[in-house]
């Protein structure tokens, strides 16, 4: 099975510890490829902890490009998130 390229939208606590948590435990089969926040540090601050090539992005390059995204974001973000991931026939998993 290909290893899935996993987005990360919202890079506060959630999206960070399971940003964290995917690289020690799935990271054969998932990899954190990208990551946005409307606050532009934090998502600066998850790449670095991760120490990966995780690529800061645009939310609609995230979904366009990403195999799995995951919503970690405020609530009012869930909607838009995952109506234009499944657009795009994507995995997506909403916190």
């Amino acid at each position: 099975m290909k290893r899935l390229s996993v987005g990360i939208v919202g890079c506060g606590t959630i999206g960070r510890e399971l940003a964290l948590r995917i690289k020690k435990n799935l990271s054969a089969r998932l990899r954190i490829a990208y990551c946005t926040d409307t606050v532009l540090e934090q998502a600066q601050r998850l790449r670095k902890k991760l120490h990966s090539r995780v690529r800061v992005v645009p939310i609609d390059v995230l979904i366009r490009e990403s195999d799995l995204i995951i919503e970690a974001a405020h609530a009012s973000a869930a909607f838009p998130v995952a109506q234009q991931a499944l657009q795009q026939h994507k995995y997506v998993l909403v916190m």
